[in-house]
């Protein structure tokens, strides 16, 4: 079901995060976006209820609503708000959606931990990351390189500048294992929470040069978005070249994220 008070539990989501900064006018941005498509539909399923009891005039636009409902198609209206897959029908949008209001609802209370595919705008996110480790850490921006760490028995944590929780991450094409990328016969596998953060750059960011690998971040499995380039590293033994001609990467959004 739809959240029922969102813009009110979420009032606070901009001060916990530090409304003057790059992060809090981030979430304020995201909030205002999330509250103002809740109310938009539902005013729009409030009308197609009193249109289905013949309480309601029908027009044009409301036909037409009630139309892409019926033949399992998301409303223009909705789906042009923020970037789907491809074919992603009313049935799977409404549940995605309902979840993205709860990371909302959750950020009224804390930041620790985002999932980056549901929010409205990452590529905001992942700029006001950098913006706010720029003015937490004194570095310029042109020095800061994006790098993606694990933690848990035996990962150790790379890097010490400020660092994010970031959930619903996949990764295809290969397998992270504690050493580092494997190849991997699995076509995408999910991955645990990880620190996603903005390392100064250097000839020792934390890892061997000859070990080090591009990897894109892409919105979802489509890979029409790409939201950005991550430092990560690879075990030893298998060339760079293995995992480009792989094609691998790392996806935000999943279904079941």
């Amino acid at each position: 079901s739809l959240p029922v008070d969102a813009g009110a539990a979420a009032a606070a989501s901009a001060e916990a995060a530090g409304a003057s900064g790059a992060l809090g006018r981030c979430i304020g941005r995201e909030r205002a976006k999330g509250c103002g498509l809740l109310e938009r539909v539902r005013r729009d399923l409030t009308d197609v209820a009193g249109f289905c009891r013949g309480a309601v005039k029908p027009t044009n636009d409301l036909r037409g609503l009630v139309g892409d409902i019926s033949r399992g198609r998301t409303p223009v209206a909705w789906k042009r708000a923020y970037v789907t897959p491809s074919g992603f029908g009313v049935d799977a949008w409404l549940p995605d959606f309902v979840r993205r209001m709860g990371q909302i609802l959750a950020l009224s209370t804390s930041s620790e931990e985002w999932w980056l595919g549901g929010l409205f705008s990452p590529e905001s996110w992942i700029t006001a990351s950098r913006q706010h480790t720029a003015q937490e850490t004194q570095v310029p921006l042109d020095e800061l390189v994006l790098t993606v760490s694990r933690t848990g028995a035996g990962l150790a944590v790379k890097g010490s500048g400020v660092q994010f929780k970031v959930k619903g991450l996949q990764i295809e094409g290969a397998a992270w294992k504690p050493a580092g990328l494997a190849l991997a016969d699995a076509i995408k596998a999910p991955l645990p929470t990880v620190l996603l953060s903005w390392e100064r750059r250097t000839e020792d960011a934390g890892m061997a040069p000859n070990l080090e690998i591009m990897v894109p971040l892409y919105l979802n499995e489509s890979r029409a978005d790409l939201l950005c380039k991550v430092d990560l590293t690879r075990e030893e033994g298998t060339k760079a070249s293995a995992f480009y001609q792989r094609g691998i990467g790392l996806v935000a959004w999943d279904a079941v994220a």
